[in-house]
C-alpha cells in the first residue's frame, strides 16, 4: 500500500506539538520515541495485533519468526514512535527508510484499542513524522484484515 501524505492542511491544524524530552502531547496521549529498550513490547504489541485476526499458534509463531524484531540492531535504521495514555501503551509505529522512499514496517495497537479512536490518532501522528522529515509518500504491506482502516485513511492499495 501507498499513503499519499501530501494532502493540503491550514497551518497549525493537526500538527504535532514541538518536542520536549522527546516526548510529544496530542489530546490524551503522549508519543514518545521508541528505543531498543521497546524490543519486548513491541514484539508482544505485535503478536497479539495478529492474533486479533484469529490465526492461530503456529501462524503467529512463522509471522513473528519472520517479521519479529529479532536484535536492537533494527534501531539504528529505523525511527517511530509509541503512543502512552497514564501508563498505558496504546500502540506504534516503525519507520525505515531508503534513500528512495520510506517504509512503515510496523503499526500496530493493543487490540483492546481497536475501534475507540486511538488507531486513527496514532495514523495521524504517524503520517504527520513522515511530513515533517520531508516525505511526501510512504509504503507498507497490510494484513488483508487491515486493509479497510488504511483505505479509510486515505492509503491506496498498490500492486
Amino acid at each position: 500500500m501507498v499513503f499519499p501524505s501530501n494532502i493540503t492542511k491550514k497551518a497549525g491544524e493537526n500538527e504535532i506539538p514541538r518536542s520536549v524530552n522527546g516526548m510529544y502531547r496530542s489530546q490524551d496521549l503522549t508519543f514518545r520515541s521508541v528505543t531498543p529498550t521497546d524490543l519486548p513490547l513491541i514484539n508482544r504489541l505485535m503478536r497479539e495485533g495478529k492474533g486479533y485476526w484469529g490465526y492461530d499458534e503456529a501462524g503467529l509463531d512463522r509471522f513473528m519468526q519472520t517479521f519479529g524484531i529479532q536484535d536492537e540492531g533494527y534501531f539504528k535504521k529505523a525511527f517511530g514512535f509509541i503512543a502512552e495514555s497514564i501508563h498505558e501503551t496504546i500502540g506504534y509505529y516503525l519507520f525505515t527508510t531508503n534513500q528512495d522512499f520510506l517504509e512503515l514496517d510496523y503499526f500496530f495497537l493493543d487490540t483492546r484499542l481497536i475501534g475507540q479512536g486511538y488507531d486513527r490518532q496514532l495514523w495521524n501522528h504517524c503520517v504527520e513524522t513522515a511530513q515533517q522529515r520531508g516525505w511526501t509518500t510512504f509504503t507498507f504491506r497490510s494484513d488483508p484484515n487491515s486493509l479497510g482502516f488504511y483505505e479509510c485513511m486515505g492509503a491506496v492499495k498498490i500492486d
